[in-house]
């Protein structure tokens, strides 16, 4: 990778040697004992070898990286959730390396916005402040080990991009704007803390597995209610990877299925355990979703780590 900090170039890419830790793993029996609320499904299938050792590596990256005392110092101010702007120190040049690293393993590169552009009525703003892309890479690097990489290879991930901010010069271009909004791009002016962050990238995650979900907004908009929400009546085209012309979704069912998405990776216990039935039915429906888009890597033992709920 060519970027060294703090003079980030456009694109990375890195190589690295790990020493691997293997994870316990639990067994179906004692998983169920733990998760009464939610049952996980075993599956037949199994991660390949590619995707097992790239999981190992990049598990390797982060542990090796969590031992050091910068980012240890580090992690006090992620957890206080404040902006870059607001932390007493430099985020250490450690960050950078991993996380090129990390990326290098996921085959992916990515790219700083240093000019402004406009395109099809869409206002894209370059980063300010370089130390603002070192933040958000310490966040990233935390939220992309939660997944496995089985999952990001089925959804093609070939770049992040990192913009100032992006905005929507035209209320007619909305879907074009969604597009553009979440397309691996993360906004340095927009999302500045450690929750706005994280909660922009599971958002963006799950945008883009819903791209690749033929029937799964026929299969939710029937899990409302007969009277349906009246708030935010916008309509958005998502663009799908098997539907010609995409498909017309209210905004308020895509802004609910991103924060129970977010819930699920966060605290899934707490959202199968909610007294709103049609909470808990819609997050059966996401988690019934990810298992079948991904089977090898969101399986029981993911389930399990999830129900650890450790945020990091």
């Amino acid at each position: 990778m060519a970027s060294t900090h703090p003079d980030i170039s456009i694109d990375s890419t890195a190589s690295s040697k790990s020493t691997l830790h293997l994870p316990s793993m639990k067994s179906r029996k004692s998983l169920e004992e733990e998760s009464p609320v939610l049952k996980v499904t075993l599956t037949e299938e199994k991660l390949t070898f590619r995707d097992y050792l790239v999981d190992k590596k990049v598990k390797a990256i982060l542990e090796n990286l969590m031992r050091t005392k910068p980012f240890q110092h580090f992690m006090e101010y992620i957890k206080l959730d404040v902006a870059e702007k607001f932390i007493p120190m430099s985020v250490p040049d450690c960050v950078l390396v991993a996380f090129e690293k990390m990326l290098c393993l996921y085959q992916m590169t990515y790219t700083v916005i240093e000019r402004e552009s406009k395109d099809s009525g869409i206002l894209v703003k370059p980063v300010e402040k370089k130390a603002d892309i070192m933040y958000t890479m310490g966040i990233l690097l935390l939220e992309f080990t939660k997944f496995p990489s089985s999952l990001y290879e089925k959804l093609k991930i070939m770049k992040l991009t990192f913009s100032g901010k992006v905005e929507m010069l035209s209320p007619s271009k909305i879907s074009t704007f969604v597009r553009k909004y979440y397309n691996w791009n993360f906004m340095l002016e927009e999302h500045q803390t450690p929750s706005e962050i994280r909660k922009h990238f599971y958002y963006t995650l799950w945008f883009n597995i819903l791209r690749e979900l033929d029937d799964f907004m026929e299969h939710w908009m029937k899990l409302y209610p007969n009277e349906k929400p009246q708030i935010n009546t916008e309509v958005i085209v998502i663009p799908m990877s098997h539907i010609k012309d995409g498909i017309k979704a209210p905004c308020y069912a895509i802004m609910d299925q991103f924060e129970i998405f977010a819930g699920l990776v966060e605290n899934p216990r707490e959202v199968f355990k909610s007294k709103d039935e049609y909470i808990v039915r819609r997050a059966r429906l996401i988690k019934k979703a990810l298992e079948s888009f991904d089977p090898e890597g969101i399986n029981e033992f993911w389930w399990a780590e999830r129900m650890k709920n450790k945020l990091y």
